[in-house]
């Protein structure tokens, strides 16, 4: 989680994890001293990065903090995934960690999960490309913190019903925008994730797992992110 490391992550755990808390102001002194009691010599130097980081909000006069919602939201997403993998009774190695990863005719719950994983591998930026989107790739990126930025190319042949439900989306995640180029541009399904990974896919988003396909990890993704970054500046941004 960008900005809430796994001491912050602490902090908030075991000060601001109580009734009521998140909603109202702590004086930093305060924390300072409490923390001290639990020998953490550094509560002020990491509610300072807090700030920095957009978590807490500070007062005007600096004396006190308050709990951002992207930070409510940020602390309670990382909670969460620490509830489910002690929920998990067996650990699931990442497919994704595989150079090629082959999906056979039918096997759809397969391609949803590795779908799935490789969208919550960003951290701070989500690419996409495919000249045929669905919906369904917008019920993925929700999932996301809130600070990861998503930009997404399809074609003048996507269904008017993926702009629907992306202009209803955006509403509430102004960090995702779509662009449209002509259908004879693009062609091949490209995911690439914070301009340091990126994965080619021989098949649509929507229809993964309807057909033998396959998904291998790029070598080159400088040459990737560029032809991404060409196609999005010529592109037509949906309003």
């Amino acid at each position: 989680m960008e900005g809430l490391t796994k001491r912050k992550f602490w902090l908030i755990n075991v000060y601001f994890d109580k009734p009521y808390s998140f909603k109202k102001s702590h004086y930093i002194s305060t924390i300072a001293l409490d923390m001290l009691k639990l020998h953490c010599s550094d509560a002020k130097q990491m509610v300072s990065s807090l700030i920095s980081k957009n978590i807490l909000s500070q007062s005007p006069d600096g004396n006190k903090v308050k709990f951002t919602e992207y930070g409510v939201e940020s602390y309670l997403s990382m909670k969460n995934a620490q509830k489910e993998w002690e929920n998990q009774p067996i650990i699931r190695t990442a497919t994704i960690d595989q150079k090629q990863i082959i999906i056979n005719a039918d096997e759809k719950y397969k391609a949803d999960r590795i779908l799935r994983d490789i969208v919550q591998e960003a951290r701070t930026e989500l690419c996409i490309i495919d000249a045929y989107l669905g919906c369904n790739i917008f019920d993925l990126i929700v999932d996301l913190t809130p600070c990861i930025k998503a930009r997404l190319i399809s074609s003048n042949k996507t269904s008017k019903t993926v702009f629907t439900t992306y202009k209803a989306i955006r509403e509430k995640n102004p960090g995702i925008e779509l662009r449209i180029t002509d259908e004879g541009k693009i062609h091949d399904r490209y995911i690439l994730l914070d301009g340091n990974k990126a994965y080619h896919f021989g098949h649509s988003f929507k229809d993964l797992g309807s057909k033998d396909t396959q998904i291998n990890s790029v070598n080159d993704i400088i040459l990737q992110y560029d032809n991404f970054e060409k196609r999005w500046a010529k592109s037509t941004k949906v309003e």
